[in-house]
């Protein structure tokens, strides 16, 4: 049936040896696929990354340039001394306007009788 000369064998082996490479190649066409998938990921990722990263970095210097007018805003403001300092001020300037004020009456009743007095004795 079979002989096995040395033709035959060669032949097998040669057979054997293209099955082989074959199959190699056939497995190895995924892994070529894989790779290019995973660059095109990368390649995406990076785009994302730099996007992402100047994004950012506009938002922090917007808010940076907020923060800043919020602590300029803030030491501007007046202290709690400060209000209760000016809130005793107004309290004594409504106490000069009052006593001004009862000034201003006993000055008004004495100018009406001097002009009562006036027009009596024409």
């Amino acid at each position: 049936m079979f002989s096995l000369d040395s033709k035959t064998i060669s032949d097998w082996l040669q057979w054997i040896v293209m099955a082989a490479i074959g199959v190699i190649v056939w497995l190895r066409r995924p892994g070529e696929q894989a790779q290019d998938a995973v660059r095109q990921v990368q390649g995406q990722l990076a785009e994302q990354t730099v996007t992402l990263t100047s994004t950012m970095t506009r938002q922090h210097h917007d808010l940076d340039g907020r923060l800043k007018v919020v602590e300029t805003a803030m030491t501007h403001m007046p202290t709690a001394t400060d209000l209760a300092e000016l809130e005793g001020t107004v309290k004594a300037m409504a106490a000069k306007v009052d006593s001004v004020d009862d000034a201003l009456k006993n000055m008004r009743g004495g100018i009406t009788r001097i002009e009562t007095f006036l027009l009596e004795h024409r």
